[in-house]
């Protein structure tokens, strides 16, 4: 069992080419936008705050239908972005499984209020470069 690291830590055993994936909410106010390449979307920015640090799921341990599906039974898109990108906009990466989900790691951001949240400025250069990589049917049933 591996040792959980500070929060101040950056986990350098998750590549930066590692895709973090993150549950987008079906809900109009969270909206989806279209990038500058036909048929290609990503969420906006609202879709990573959080009152503490950003929970996601490490590609190499999860499949975006995993990661969806773990929120039964409600129904999300599934968003994807590189470790990388939060390194560079100052976010570090620490693993933190859970029994259900071994894939699980947090994102702290750097959020005025201390909490481990990202600030304005990180959650919109992540949505930036995020890419929805499963949609999931509005009418599921």
């Amino acid at each position: 069992m591996s040792e959980r690291l500070p929060a101040d830590a950056d986990d350098q055993s998750i590549s930066g080419d590692e895709i973090l994936y993150r549950r987008i909410p079906l809900n109009p106010s969270e909206m989806i936008q279209e990038t500058d390449v036909p048929g290609e979307f990503r969420p906006s920015s609202g879709n990573f705050r959080s009152e503490g640090p950003l929970s996601v799921d490490r590609s190499s341990l999860s499949s975006p239908e995993q990661t969806r599906d773990r929120a039964k039974p409600a129904v999300f898109h599934i968003a994807g972005v590189q470790a990388k990108v939060a390194r560079q906009c100052g976010c570090r990466i620490v693993k933190d499984p859970l029994p259900d989900n071994p894939a699980h790691v947090l994102i702290f951001g750097d959020h005025d209020s201390g909490t481990g949240a990202l600030n304005g400025k990180q959650t919109k250069a992540i949505a930036k470069a995020a890419r929805l990589v499963l949609f999931s049917n509005i009418s599921s049933s």
